[in-house]
This record gives structure tokens, C-alpha cells and sequence, in this order.
């Protein structure tokens, strides 16, 4: 599969602010490997025949990270926040016990901490996240 290194709207959103405008790439590679992980490893089955993942959901969480006005971000922290704000309203708000939801939010752990150098608990300090 080919690299993209354009990001197009979402790129040009993240360059009008200097303090994140370096992340676009790192924030699409995140949001592609979390869909990747969740089509792969949450399966449907007879109980969790909703668990069926697509691009649309994909797009869903660019679509919402579109929406906020990136003048207001203020810090990389913040940015994924709303990242994390997004894929949880994508993703883990379809997931029905708390072993998905829990295996959800260990895997946007691991990828704060692997793709932006951050901590969950420096980035995430209540639960529910609500981001407005």
C-alpha cells in the first residue's frame, strides 16, 4: 500500500496554528492504525453483530476533528484530547461491555503514548471526555 504523505483539508486545518500544525501526519496515522486495530480485533459475533467497522467510521472521526476551530487549540495535548474525544464517540460509544470499552482505551493509551509522546493521565483527566 502506497504512503500518503498529503493530508489535504485536514493538513491545511492544522497549519493556520503553529503549536500543532506538525502533528497532521502523526494524528491521520494514529486515527488509520486505531480503525485498522479495532476492524481486525473486535469481530462481529452473534452477541456483537454491530461490531462492524468501515471507512465511514473513519471519516466520521476526521469529520469531527474538522469541526472544532483550531485557532481555540491551544497545546498538542489538547489536540489529542479532541482525538481522543472523537474516536471514544466513533468507536467506543458502539462497544457494550466494559471488557471492549476497557480494551478501547488501553488501545488510545498506547497510541498517546507511542505516537505523540504523551501520557493518558497528562492529556485525560475525567472521564467521560466531553469536548464542546
Amino acid at each position: 500500500m502506497k504512503k500518503v504523505t498529503n493530508y489535504g483539508s485536514f493538513s491545511h486545518m492544522l497549519e493556520n496554528n503553529e503549536k500543532i500544525s506538525d502533528y497532521a501526519s502523526s494524528l491521520v496515522e494514529s486515527c488509520i492504525s486505531v480503525y485498522k486495530t479495532i476492524s481486525s480485533q473486535l469481530l462481529p459475533t452473534p452477541v456483537k453483530s454491530h461490531y462492524t467497522f468501515n471507512l465511514r467510521d473513519l471519516s466520521k472521526t476526521f469529520q469531527g476533528i474538522l469541526m472544532a476551530d483550531v485557532k481555540s487549540i491551544e497545546s498538542v495535548s489538547e489536540l489529542i484530547k479532541l482525538w481522543y474525544h472523537e474516536s471514544c464517540r466513533v468507536f467506543q460509544d458502539r462497544l457494550i461491555n466494559d471488557e471492549d470499552r476497557n480494551w478501547f482505551t488501553n488501545l488510545l493509551k498506547e497510541k498517546m503514548k507511542n505516537n505523540f509522546n504523551l501520557e493518558y493521565s497528562d492529556v485525560i483527566q475525567a472521564e467521560p471526555v466531553i469536548y464542546g
